[in-house]
């Protein structure tokens, strides 16, 4: 049997062969303020549970009469911006839900396919001009954004201000609403609106919130106050973000819109070709070749 020794008042065996353990006297003082007597670290007598008892209502006694005077907590209003972030509403993030490169695949096969889904008669009547038309139809044309015809709006909007931590009603958990104002600036552009929701293979994590419309992409700030100044910063940001992803993507797409006009061209062709090897089958067989129906 290894050799034990004793701690303390505990009487319990310690193993002394365990990984070289050097068993330690454990000493304890026997506490006033607990009952029985029992063993236990000496507290301070201001500490002792009787005194934090009364020292925490003393503490929340404030806060309980105020939240009595509120009446019962309400559920808040969803929460919306207090200070001068995006509004929600119709806005979403841009350039963030797919490349430009998967576009250009998308618009290659899209277009394959609906060349390879003609009748003959189609194909055959003006292979140059259905090529053309078709590439056009598929075609990546990047945005433009004209700079000159930048127009700034605003109107009245009701914000809650339930979730400002500033304001009383926070800590109460009940809605509140103060008046602000809602400012939008249009941009408009010429191009594929689409493209604001792509981005370059390679490209910035910064993707600026915004209102896709007809011809415009529109920035939107709300708060119950703010200056011009900072508006005009944080547009001037959001516009160089949106900029930047634009360049990236024009650079991506290069000359794919002419190349799509040859492969229209190329898979037309092919087509013209396998209706011409299909008649010289049926000519093969010697059976003649039948009239089709226009």
């Amino acid at each position: 049997m290894p050799p034990t020794s004793w701690s303390g008042s505990t009487r319990r065996p310690v193993d002394r062969t365990l990984r070289g353990h050097k068993p330690k006297l454990i000493l304890r003082k026997k506490s006033s303020c607990r009952r029985g007597g029992t063993n236990g670290p000496e507290w301070p007598s201001v500490w002792s549970r009787t005194n934090l008892s009364r020292i925490f209502r003393r503490c929340a006694a404030p806060l309980r009469r105020v939240r009595e005077a509120a009446g019962p907590p309400t559920r808040s209003l969803p929460r919306r911006q207090t200070s001068m972030r995006n509004s929600d509403g119709d806005e979403e993030p841009l350039h963030l839900r797919a490349s430009i490169s998967q576009a250009m695949e998308h618009q290659r096969r899209a277009m394959r396919d609906e060349i390879n889904g003609l009748r003959e008669d189609q194909v055959t009547a003006q292979p140059e001009s259905l090529s053309a038309l078709i590439a056009s139809r598929f075609s990546i044309n990047i945005p433009v954004l004209d700079d000159a015809a930048i127009h700034p709006n605003r109107r009245d909007v009701d914000i809650d201000v339930s979730h400002d931590p500033t304001r009383l009603a926070f800590h109460l958990g009940r809605p509140a609403v103060a008046k602000g104002t809602e400012i939008t600036i249009s941009v408009p552009f010429q191009g594929d609106a689409e493209i604001f929701r792509l981005h370059a293979s390679s490209h910035t994590m910064e993707y600026p919130r915004g209102r896709i419309g007809e011809g415009a992409v529109t920035f939107t700030r709300r708060a119950p106050n703010f200056s011009a100044a900072e508006v005009r910063r944080e547009f001037d940001r959001w516009l160089a973000a949106i900029k930047g992803h634009l360049d990236g993507m024009r650079k991506e797409l290069g000359n794919f819109n002419e190349s799509l006009k040859a492969e229209a061209r190329a898979t037309i062709q092919a087509r013209i070709d396998k209706f011409k090897r299909d008649d010289d089958l049926l000519g093969g067989l010697g059976f003649g070749i039948p009239k089709r129906s226009p």
